[in-house]
């Protein structure tokens, strides 16, 4: 699998999950969104707002995965986005505020974040230019 193989699919990967990820947020009273461990009885002002930018991050992976040249810079803005957002709900169990099944569920951004990392850190000697 080549470099350019590898980073289009895992921005197609985080696609779905974000997708996956909105849709439990803006449903949350649904069997998946209870399955999930969410709370049913959120306002519709935070569960469409939350799911509207899960929703908005999985459309520019999806744009981001299409163009000619994959950005570094969005790549490294998405590994950081999803790292926090993977130590917010750690801290939150930590402090007892969500359930360990959040942990495990959003363990897939962090995942997302590693290979990223992965990803920029084994493709940053060809992405350097030649100055001279």
């Amino acid at each position: 699998m080549t470099s350019n193989q590898f980073i289009r699919g895992t921005l197609w990967g985080a696609a779905g999950f974000n997708m996956y990820g909105a849709a439990l947020f803006a449903f949350p009273a649904s069997y998946l969104g209870q399955l999930s461990g969410l709370p049913a009885a959120v306002p519709p002002l935070y569960r469409f707002l939350l799911a509207s930018f899960v929703f908005c991050f999985g459309c520019a992976y999806i744009w981001l995965a299409q163009q000619k040249s994959v950005s570094r810079l969005f790549v490294l803005f998405g590994a950081l986005d999803k790292t926090l957002v993977f130590f917010v709900v750690f801290a939150l169990w930590l402090a007892q505020e969500s359930p360990l099944e959040h942990v495990l569920i959003i363990s897939g951004d962090l995942a997302f974040a590693v290979m990223w990392v992965f990803w920029l850190i084994s493709t940053r000697q060809s992405a350097s230019v030649d100055v001279r």
